[in-house]
């Protein structure tokens, strides 16, 4: 089997994730690589003619304009969403067998992902919504549609002794505005540590390293899926996204929303949920009691590197594609 990647989709941060999981499907001896970064117009060109024939419900053969012996017999794609498409391409032409897994499938992207499945006669669709799974399975089937939770690369992180850790809270990428407002007071009135996008867009890492590096100092890890967070994209979809587990790998203590898929993924609460009724004294007695919750952090810890890792994720996949 191909793994499709394309670098120059992946120099994103956003795309980090989607690294680690690739990284962990080229450990199998069964998958080699094909970068499809070395012909960006030929692809953009073949996405322009899908584009076309889909709003003009025409279908253009672009099969016959690639050279058959230039591609495989069977492919897989890691998408962060639809518009991630472009990197599948021109393999998905002509394979035989085309199989992806998409993060980020929302409610208002559902005709577009079918369009897409249906126009590429794609074998195996792979969501990390369980959510967005159940939809797709009432259109296709549950032979050709499968849920693969988010995971982690455990080995990628670098969790610091606790007695080390210089950095009370922090929230990564989109924030909880709600609950931002009162963690950022509580932190300025305490003299407590948090880090946090202080920008739209802006990163609080600037790069991989600093954030394993950043994260590995961190108490306590803010986690709120995104139907909370922004749900006029995300619709009613609540996903246990990689954060949760990023944070776990890290040995912070995840304090959040439980997304509702949880607890099909754990036989217990992994997470400390917010109180919002009195947030700003659930936050003291944490950092004031840390210690107390270190057993929690350790549990999470042992059940991520045992259940939750890409490559579990991997296997899992595997399973569904030569079933």
């Amino acid at each position: 089997m191909k793994l499709i990647v394309n670098r120059e989709i992946s120099k994103h941060p956003s795309q980090d994730t989607v690294k680690e999981f690739e990284m962990s499907i080229l450990k199998d001896p069964c998958v080699s690589l094909t970068d499809n970064s070395r012909f960006p117009r030929f692809s953009r060109a073949c996405m322009f003619f899908y584009e076309f024939n889909r709003k003009h419900l025409a279908r253009f053969d672009l099969a016959r304009f690639v050279i058959p012996r230039v591609i495989p017999q069977e492919c897989f794609a890691v998408l962060m969403g639809p518009s991630d498409f472009i990197k599948c391409l021109p393999q998905f032409l002509s394979a035989k067998r085309k199989h992806v897994y998409l993060f980020d499938a929302f409610d208002q992207n559902f005709s577009k992902i079918a369009d897409l499945i249906d126009y590429f006669d794609i074998s195996t669709v792979f969501f990390s919504s369980s959510q967005a799974t159940d939809w797709f399975r009432a259109k296709y089937g549950p032979r050709r549609v499968h849920w693969i939770a988010e995971g982690v690369e455990p080995d990628g992180y670098s969790p610091s002794d606790f007695g080390d850790r210089n950095i009370d809270i922090v929230q990564f990428g989109r924030k909880y505005d709600r609950y931002h407002k009162i963690v950022k007071r509580f932190a300025l009135e305490n003299n407590i540590s948090y880090l946090y996008e202080k920008k739209k867009g802006e990163i609080v890492f600037p790069d991989r390293d600093s954030f394993v590096e950043g994260l590995g100092r961190a108490k306590i890890s803010i986690c709120v899926p995104s139907c909370v967070t922004h749900p006029g994209r995300s619709g009613g979809v609540s996903t246990v996204t990689a954060r949760y587990y990023q944070s776990m790998a890290s040995k912070c203590l995840v304090v959040g929303v439980r997304p509702k898929e949880m607890d099909d993924l754990f036989s217990y609460n992994p997470i400390v949920e917010i109180d919002m009724g009195r947030p700003e004294k659930q936050l003291a007695h944490i950092l004031s009691h840390f210690e107390e919750y270190i057993p929690l952090i350790e549990r999470n810890y042992r059940e991520m590197r045992s259940a939750h890792t890409w490559t579990a994720r991997w296997k899992q996949a595997k399973a569904c594609i030569y079933s």
